[in-house]
């Protein structure tokens, strides 16, 4: 059972990353910038027992359900009401946001009514910059505004939004 668990879930990850949005080459602007805050705000979405889920799946499975691939929570999360934003000299800004779930073996956003204007930057990074999602920009959002960037492995993952100057207003 653990084996075809377990070959579900690579092959579900496999095709999990076919969905992920087009994106570039690219390195946060937090990674090489001096003088931003320490300091990002976490948000704390409610924590992962992967041994329940786990047998409730294998419960379901024996009725022919399908295994789940995650567990979705609904948030409103913006970048009005969420984070934190540092202005640089130069006036650029840069928006970042901490989002953790104990527990959770990757994060992931599915995010709607998304923009990313022409200019700015977004990136999805794991707090020890081990893993880094982006650069994402225009290109990367779905006519309809969707953004399906790809998952963070781990239990915490950061958004960073960059907004050159040149951006604001837009």
């Amino acid at each position: 059972m653990r084996k075809i668990l377990l070959i579900s879930c690579l092959i579900l990850c496999g095709i999990s990353s076919v969905w992920a949005q087009l994106c570039f080459p690219g390195t946060p602007k937090s990674f090489k910038t001096e003088g931003l805050s320490l300091y990002i705000p976490s948000i704390e979405m409610p924590s992962v027992d992967n041994q329940k889920l786990l047998n409730e799946d294998a419960l379901l499975s024996d009725k022919g359900n399908p295994l789940r691939v995650g567990v979705n929570h609904n948030v409103t999360l913006n970048m009005n009401n969420s984070g934190r934003w540092d202005i640089l000299p130069n006036g650029d800004r840069v928006w970042r946001l901490s989002v953790k779930s104990e527990g959770a073996a990757s994060v992931h956003f599915n995010m709607n009514q998304f923009k990313i204007p022409a200019g700015a930057e977004v990136f999805i990074y794991s707090p020890d910059h081990q893993y880094v999602a982006g650069l994402y920009d225009q290109r990367s959002v779905l006519p309809n505004g969707e953004f399906f960037p790809q998952d963070i492995p781990g239990d915490e993952m950061i958004l960073e939004y960059y907004q050159p100057v040149s951006v604001l207003g837009t």
